[in-house]
């Protein structure tokens, strides 16, 4: 049970509620007398105490670039509106519309492909390697593919999870993937 701290005069103050991150008390805090708004921390007080406290060094930060639909030449314009709809499911909350989408991406692509083999493999041999050659056509290929692992569970009646995280990782995935695709293909 958390205990209720004391003001300075002993009378008990608002109760404490404990805190998932490290509470820095600041005591004997200077001021510049000619403006009150300036708080002055010490550098090693910072470094040690602070920033710890908010999980620096615990944690590591990375930015990624937001999530779009890349302009894609037309062609690709549905895998491109199928990934905008897996984005507008995802803002909705709706986890397992977003894999499904995703696994119309991917669909897209495919059926772009010139007879009767359609496959995100020969997407990758007919359109990519000729042009940005075989190692990064494939693991294009791979990373496609990849993705089909979830949609393909995620789009029938099953027990599989479509939650939050998957469905982001999917999304940006197939961005990461269209954007390339859209760069080379330009």
């Amino acid at each position: 049970m958390v205990q209720p701290r004391s003001n300075a005069q002993g009378n008990p103050a608002a109760q404490v509620v404990p805190s998932p991150i490290e509470v820095v008390w600041f005591e004997k805090i200077q001021t510049d007398r000619s403006n009150q708004n300036t708080l002055s921390i010490p550098r090693s007080t910072w470094i040690d105490r602070i920033l710890p406290g908010l999980g620096y060094g615990r944690s590591v930060l990375i930015e990624l670039p937001l999530v779009r639909t890349p302009p894609l030449p037309e062609a690709y314009k549905n895998a491109a509106k199928a990934l905008a709809n897996a984005q507008s499911a995802f803002s909705r909350d709706d986890y397992r519309a977003a894999v499904k989408y995703g696994r119309e991406v991917t669909e897209h692509l495919q059926n772009s492909c010139s007879g009767d083999s359609k496959s995100i493999t020969n997407f990758c041999s007919e359109f990519l390697e000729p042009i940005i050659g075989e190692s990064k056509s494939k693991a294009v290929d791979a990373s496609l593919n990849g993705t089909r692992k979830i949609t393909n569970s995620g789009s029938h009646a099953n027990t599989f999870l479509a939650d939050r995280a998957t469905a982001a990782y999917l999304i940006e995935t197939l961005a990461l993937n269209l954007r390339y695709i859209s760069a080379v293909l330009h």
